[in-house]
């Protein structure tokens, strides 16, 4: 199975004349509507949602919906609007507050809005939690929005850092640059492309960038990702890229040439990396990766995705568990084994900090680059050091017990 997360038609209908005259008369405004949610008290939601956002200075749009919001007063700062295309009229706006609809939250993603998301029912509480995990965004405390609550988290979605991230996180699919090329000017599509699919795509557009499971291979650590950190370190072919990971990445990121090869290639089509050939001397031409600006903003998005700590599935401790069931000694000889491996690989890393790390700079202390590739090798060192020191007490009790000792549960 295959989780693909929002699919979408294109749809090239323009903005109703009055809306795109309202956008035109000023800065983005924000956008404020929830769908298909019949909201509670509408009146008083469209009053707290209207004075929060005009307390940050900003324009309303109010979408009426199944809530019928309405504009309270006629001042000319706030509009209220019925249906309308989305994927038009959310890369103009500064924000979008909204339910936490699937469509909805990814369509304002995909546009590189900042959201506020206020949950109503159903999965929405989780994608709420998926935009403020991201930073693309807040998540409202609750269903039942107020003047203080909805200034608390537009504070959140209006901050610079806020948009920056939002854009950073809408770059990282190619479906997002080519929609936003089509849908986030004022020109006509003709000059861009249209959005419609070629013939022989499929009708309907997979956008996975927040689903959990998929969203991980985007955003979560991914070979991808430890390319674009070597090829930014230094570009590099992908030989060299393979020997990299051979001597040191692969220590943290395992993958073999053809896995290389063959992800380098996604990443050129995705628009992530540039190649150009160089030419060698008596050899035939290379081809040399760089990252390009899309990949670089695929590794901020990734960077600032929250990562969770492992958990160590350790089958070596689990055969040292049931070793009470049977015979202790019998396995000395694997846990030495174990042993030989963490002690061939501290040789590498001590060897890897002798050669690169051994004599200090004669211009200074290391620069950041340099300093975090240090940090990250002692941690290796550090760990082999650890799980060396635990498999000798390993062994030492092992060598305590003999053949014939047998857990006491095993009789029953």
């Amino acid at each position: 199975m295959v989780q693909t997360g929002a699919w979408f038609r294109a749809d090239d209908r323009p903005l109703p004349a009055d809306v795109e005259a309202f956008l035109q008369a000023g800065e983005p405004p924000v956008y404020v509507g929830f769908g298909s949610i019949p909201m509670r008290d509408a009146d008083g939601v469209a009053r707290a949602a209207v004075e929060a956002v005009r307390a940050r200075g900003r324009r309303v749009l109010l979408s009426r919906g199944w809530a019928d919001l309405a504009v309270a007063d006629d001042q000319d700062d706030c509009f209220a609007v019925g249906e309308a295309n989305h994927h038009a009229l959310f890369p103009r706006v500064a924000a979008v507050v909204h339910h936490g609809g699937a469509g909805t939250t990814t369509t304002a993603a995909l546009a590189g809005a900042p959201q506020v998301v206020v949950p109503q029912m159903a999965d929405q509480p989780y994608w709420a939690c998926r935009v403020a995990g991201l930073g693309i965004g807040a998540a409202h405390d609750g269903p039942n929005p107020t003047y203080e609550s909805l200034s608390a988290v537009l504070g959140v979605a209006l901050a610079p850092e806020t948009r920056v991230r939002a854009a950073a996180v809408a770059e990282t699919t190619p479906t997002a640059r080519r929609w936003r090329r089509s849908c986030c000017s004022t020109r006509s599509a003709e000059e861009y492309g249209s959005t419609r699919p070629a013939p022989g795509e499929p009708c309907l557009t997979a956008v996975p960038l927040l689903c959990n499971e998929v969203h991980r291979k985007i955003v979560g650590m991914a070979l991808e990702h430890a390319i674009l950190v070597s090829l930014l370190e230094k570009p590099g072919s992908g030989y060299e890229l393979a020997r990299r990971f051979e001597r040191s990445i692969g220590y943290f990121w395992t993958a073999t040439h053809q896995q290389i090869y063959r992800v380098l290639k996604r990443m050129e089509s995705d628009g992530w990396i540039d190649v150009r050939d160089v030419a060698q001397y008596g050899r035939p031409d290379k081809k040399e990766y760089s990252v390009a600006g899309p990949g670089r903003a695929a590794l901020s998005a990734w960077l600032h995705e929250p990562t969770e700590p492992e958990s160590v599935r350790h089958d070596l401790a689990v055969k040292v568990r049931g070793a009470a069931f049977d015979d202790p000694s019998g396995l000395i000889s694997e846990v030495e084994r174990h042993r030989q491996a963490h002690t061939d690989r501290l040789a590498h890393y001590l060897a890897g900090e002798t050669r690169d790390f051994g004599e200090p700079p004669a211009d200074g202390p290391l620069d950041a680059e340099r300093e975090l590739q240090y940090v990250v090798l002692r941690g290796g060192i550090a760990y082999e050091r650890m799980m060396i020191a635990w498999l000798d007490d390993v062994l030492a009790t092992l060598a305590r017990f003999g053949t014939d000792h047998r857990s006491p549960t095993t009789d029953h």
